[in-house]
């Protein structure tokens, strides 16, 4: 399971996604079985790169279906700040919340709740 999915993130990313690469597990459902995973609505910028790949995948092996496990993921983020540029690696549910501070500097509680539901 590893190597080929080593092997399929490595032909999808060499595809040229400007400014993201994306690293897949893609494992078997009776050997990995999955958990229950929160709902979430994920930035514009990650969805399109996951669209983008379940095209590629279905491509290659027709008749499988992927499911996102969102709980499981990490992202590396590069963020502005005051004091400069930082690189950021953070769980996939705070990506989410940083990622909306790219449209608006405040949000309020109620409003982080709905953007990401």
């Amino acid at each position: 399971d590893m190597e080929l999915s080593k092997q399929i993130t490595t032909t999808f990313n060499s595809g040229g996604i400007q400014g993201a690469e994306l690293g897949v597990s893609v494992l078997t459902t009776g050997f990995w079985p999955l958990t229950q995973v929160p709902i979430i609505k994920l930035p514009k910028e990650a969805q399109s790169i996951i669209d983008s790949f379940n095209r590629y995948y279905s491509t290659v092996h027709s008749g499988r279906k992927l499911t996102w496990q969102t709980n499981m993921g990490t992202a590396e983020l590069r963020a502005m700040f005051d004091c400069g540029r930082k690189e950021l690696i953070v769980h996939s549910y705070q990506m989410v919340i940083l990622m909306m501070f790219n449209y608006a500097d405040i949000y309020t509680f109620a409003e982080l709740q709905d953007r990401t539901q």
